[in-house]
């Protein structure tokens, strides 16, 4: 079985108008309604960054930049159920997840942009620095 076919299952979108594709990445972004990835469950920084409505386990640091409703959907860790529920759910309803997507591309520019990393290392090292014993 392909990893697309395992993915449809996962998700219970065999038989259904839905499928998954497997093409290259970048060439996805122009092509994909929703980032998800079932097994790694985890929201795509490119693909929201690409403006692509996300669908993502609330994991790890997931929050930080798919948040509930704001800039994609979060959905409690294993729970296909409620995973399928939200991937129909930003199907049917394409223009929030457009907003989402929109709102989460800002998001990750802003808080994840080369500049705001440098300056977050150098406050970093100069907290270190200061606290530092003599």
């Amino acid at each position: 079985m392909e990893q697309k076919e395992v993915f449809e299952l996962a998700l219970g979108l065999a038989g259904t108008p839905w499928k998954v594709v497997d093409i290259r990445f970048d060439e996805a972004l122009k092509r994909i309604d929703i980032d998800l990835d079932p097994l790694r469950a985890r929201p795509d920084f490119q693909a929201l960054l690409g403006g692509v409505p996300t669908v993502a386990y609330d994991v790890d640091g997931t929050r930080e930049i798919c948040m509930d409703h704001e800039t994609g959907l979060l959905v409690p860790p294993g729970d296909r159920a409620k995973l399928r529920s939200a991937v129909v759910w930003m199907m049917d309803h394409p223009e929030e997840g457009k907003a989402m997507a929109c709102r989460g591309r800002t998001l990750c520019r802003e808080r994840f942009s080369a500049a705001t990393m440098v300056e977050r290392l150098e406050q970093i090292y100069t907290q270190i620095l200061e606290h530092r014993s003599p």
